[in-house]
């Protein structure tokens, strides 16, 4: 082909208008995941710095959390955790709550993780993403004595492992946050798949190390496939570890 020869397919002549295909899906659904290990290494530090500045053990602790036994801080601390995402999961979504929102005490290390999940809207696309319950952090919450007839509800031991929080000087926040959307859809493009952290491209550190705490589902019809391996799980232990340190003050 000629390079001088004019495309005959570049017409100014024709004038379009795109707009969002009318079947195309509009609302996608981001099952929410709590990942146990990494969990289990914050309680862990937790627990260790507190015997460790008290030069002892802490006090036996002894709760019955629905159907769990609460024995020690680590166990203390994720429970906390799975009620504090849940709280958060049915505050955005939309779904049936019955407690207090605005006066809602958590541990303040996750205040920023429950303010990073929200319904992200694409005007440009004309679409949702919604975080939603998995089967496995419902039934979390069912045994923790969460939900009730379908509603969430914070349940009776919860204030009890708060204020042994505050006893040893785990820094707490009240009220969640009032926004339940975001403008950021990055937290949905990475996710954890068998010890490893994946997703699409153009994800930072922010977003890499809150899913290996709390992690959504692909969303592989929206995104296309997770081709990017940003790290794996046992590589940043030392990194959340040391935020599980930073959680702590005045221990003495």
């Amino acid at each position: 082909m000629n390079n001088m020869q004019a495309d005959v397919f570049a017409s100014s002549s024709l004038a379009l208008n795109p707009t969002t295909l009318g079947s195309a899906t509009t609302r996608y659904y981001a099952e929410i995941v709590i990942n146990d290990e990494p969990i289990n290494w914050l309680a862990n530090t937790i627990e260790n710095a507190i015997s460790d500045s008290s030069f002892r053990d802490p006090k036996p602790i002894d709760i019955k959390a629905g159907k769990i036994e609460i024995h020690s801080i680590s166990e203390a601390f994720k429970a906390a955790a799975i009620v504090a995402i849940g709280a958060r999961v049915y505050q955005v979504s939309g779904m049936p709550t019955r407690f207090d929102k605005k006066n809602f005490e958590y541990i303040a290390l996750f205040g920023p993780i429950l303010g990073t999940y929200g319904v992200y809207h694409d005007a440009t696309e004309a679409y949702d993403i919604v975080p939603s319950l998995g089967t496995t952090l419902k039934g979390k919450l069912q045994d923790l004595g969460c939900i009730d007839k379908g509603m969430f509800v914070v349940p009776e031991w919860y204030s009890e492992v708060m204020y042994i929080f505050r006893r040893y000087h785990l820094m707490t926040g009240y009220g969640l946050p009032k926004e339940t959307t975001t403008d950021d859809p990055s937290i949905f493009k990475v996710t954890v798949e068998d010890d490893r952290v994946i997703g699409r491209s153009a994800v930072g550190v922010r977003e890499v190390l809150i899913a290996c705490l709390v992690s959504s589902s692909k969303l592989t019809d929206l995104f296309g496939a997770y081709r990017t391996l940003y790290t794996g799980l046992h590589t940043v232990r030392t990194t959340i570890e040391n935020i599980g340190l930073k959680a702590l003050h005045d221990l003495q």
